[in-house]
């Protein structure tokens, strides 16, 4: 003997199928903001931490031009030239991890730097034309 199933009762399991659909979507749409938003801080983090070893970088090539010239091996013009490509570079990669936390306006500074670094000798053509590419 078939029994027909009562209206109310899948009326109540539908209802029950659907509200778990929209919780768990709702859920997964927290746990991707919230996924976002995590990524977001560690590339803040990850930003910061890079100006914390250009800025090491930055001393250490001080010291070494310093020492250099102390020593003889650099005139005042040799060392005034190495500071200002040293300081292209250490802007670039500050810009670069500007742009990678998503202040979108260094780019004009990055290709600045990029091209000035090319005139310099400093970056083959290509690498100024891939890296231009990507920003484009």
């Amino acid at each position: 003997m078939d029994v027909a199933p009562d209206a109310d009762l899948l009326n109540f399991v539908d209802n029950l199928e659907e509200k778990n659909l929209k919780e768990e979507s709702s859920d997964g749409a927290w746990n991707d903001i919230y996924e976002a938003l995590d990524r977001w801080s560690q590339s803040i983090l990850d930003a910061e931490s890079l100006r914390d070893k250009t800025e090491d970088i930055r001393l250490k090539i001080e010291n070494s031009i310093h020492r250099q010239q102390i020593d003889g091996f650099l005139s005042h013009f040799d060392a005034a030239e190495l500071r200002y490509v040293g300081d292209l570079w250490i802007r670039l990669l500050h810009a670069i991890a500007s742009y990678d936390i998503g202040c979108k306006f260094t780019k004009r500074d990055i290709l600045t730097l990029l091209l000035e670094l090319y005139t310099l000798n400093q970056l083959d053509k290509n690498v100024f034309i891939e890296t231009f590419l990507k920003l484009w």
